[in-house]
């Protein structure tokens, strides 16, 4: 079955009925930053750790302990992401990665600058976790020296998780 609907601005928007059998889950979900600058070691891959929260759900995060992880408590389908911004020299890179249970890349990006720039790297990726499982955001750089993470607690570094369908 279809239903047109028509928006203030005249605009026509069909709506189909679904048969999909997923529920959509709502409420259950983290986003966590660091409001302090994160010194990174060059040529080593770096869990972020994040002491601050803009939510938590259901206990996913933790300021105490394990502070670089988001970990599931319900399992289902999370869209994940992380980012972080880091003053790079020319001709470096800055890759962020969202690992799962620190063993498998879930996601890899990888930023490269010809002249010293500022450089803004994101992971993202949607999937099927299970209860228990954790995942972290790591940064490596390749700057002569070590360099720190910007701290902005609207932009970097940050990392979320929020169930999409259970």
């Amino acid at each position: 079955a279809e239903m047109r609907l028509t928006d203030t601005a005249g605009e026509d928007w069909f709506v189909t009925k679904s048969t999909s059998t997923g529920t959509v889950s709502t409420g259950e979900g983290a986003s966590a930053y660091n409001d302090a600058a994160i010194s990174i070691s060059t040529g080593v891959w770096t869990d972020l750790t994040f002491n601050q929260e803009k939510w938590d759900d259901n206990s996913i995060h933790d300021t105490a302990a394990n502070t670089g992880r988001l970990t599931c408590q319900n399992g289902g389908r999370y869209i994940i992401y992380g980012a972080a911004s880091m003053s790079m020299e020319a001709n470096t890179q800055l890759n962020a990665a969202i690992f799962l249970t620190n063993a498998t890349y879930l996601s890899l990006q990888t930023m490269v600058t010809p002249v010293a720039a500022s450089l803004n790297a994101a992971a993202s990726r949607i999937y099927n976790l299970t209860t228990d499982d954790y995942v972290t955001f790591r940064i490596l750089h390749d700057n002569a020296n070590a360099a720190n993470v910007v701290a902005d607690s609207e932009y970097t570094p940050i990392f979320s998780m929020e169930l999409i369908s259970s």
